[in-house]
């Protein structure tokens, strides 16, 4: 049997190990406010489930959570914490009976797709209610840019010893820009408004955030683990040069309801 290349692989089984340890945890504020808009429903489907930092709150609540994603590494971490339904499923073509699920729920995953309207015609259709998606809107403060720059700079240079080049970065450094164009491409039915929250980050969890990110882990792919290893610790050698600062980034978060009542056909005007 042919060898699968790295290049064929998910791009997040590169980051399945330290995905959890690089991303916040859903808020309980968040989670307490998606359980209220989801009171009526009872089988729930989520298209991009990952290692189940949605799925496994609402399964703990009572609700039956199917969790689907092409990366089998991060469906194992989901197992393993334990999701009890967790198949590998691509979203443009969803394994499932027409209306199987009441509500199919995309969250941050939209920058991810590139077949967004084949995504939301299958979410629909294994729908019986709706979909819904959790939305961001934010910014960072200015202060400290230059230093979070200058990290951005390091790794740059440090990854071109190595022979990387990395990516630049797309607008708003995702496929589609911000995650919240899927609002303008695809008008909601409703959009409620869950909170404002604020995050403070210093510059070592800059720097790891970094390296585990989409855009450096699509870029080493071809590396060997030992060549990645030096690289990512001559980096973080690097940035311990540099003075301590942080971040200060504030988020907005909604929740976004398509109604299938509502909507018999989604596409983008």
């Amino acid at each position: 049997m042919e060898k699968e290349s790295t290049e064929d692989k998910p791009l997040f089984d590169f980051i399945a190990n330290q995905y959890d340890e690089t991303r916040e945890p859903l808020r309980k504020e968040v989670l307490g406010f998606l359980v209220q808009n989801l009171s009526d429903s009872k089988d729930i489907l989520e298209i991009g489930t990952g290692t189940g930092r949605v799925s496994i709150p609402l399964q703990n609540l009572g609700f039956n959570v199917t969790g689907v994603d092409i990366s089998e590494k991060m469906l194992e971490k989901a197992r393993m914490k334990g999701l009890r339904r967790a198949l590998i499923a691509k979203a443009e073509s969803l394994p499932f009976e027409d209306d199987s699920f009441d509500v199919t729920l995309i969250i941050h995953v939209f920058h991810l797709l590139t077949e967004r309207v084949s995504v939301m015609n299958e979410a629909m259709r294994v729908s019986r209610k709706a979909v819904m998606s959790l939305i961001r809107i934010g910014y960072r403060d200015q202060d400290n840019s230059e230093l979070r720059e200058k990290i951005g700079l390091i790794l740059q240079n440090t990854s071109a010893k190595y022979g990387i080049s990395l990516d630049k970065r797309r607008s708003s450094n995702n496929l589609h820009g911000f995650e919240s164009s899927i609002i303008e491409e695809f008008p909601p039915y409703r959009i409620l408004k869950l909170g404002t929250f604020v995050s403070v980050h210093n510059r070592d969890e800059i720097a790891i955030k970094m390296l585990s990110s989409s855009r450096f882990v699509r870029s080493v792919r071809s590396l060997s683990p030992k060549a990645l290893k030096d690289l990512k610790n001559e980096f973080l050698k690097e940035v311990s040069g540099v003075k301590d600062f942080s971040i200060r980034r504030k988020i907005t978060e909604y929740l976004v309801i398509w109604e299938k009542s509502k909507s018999n056909v989604i596409g983008p005007n």
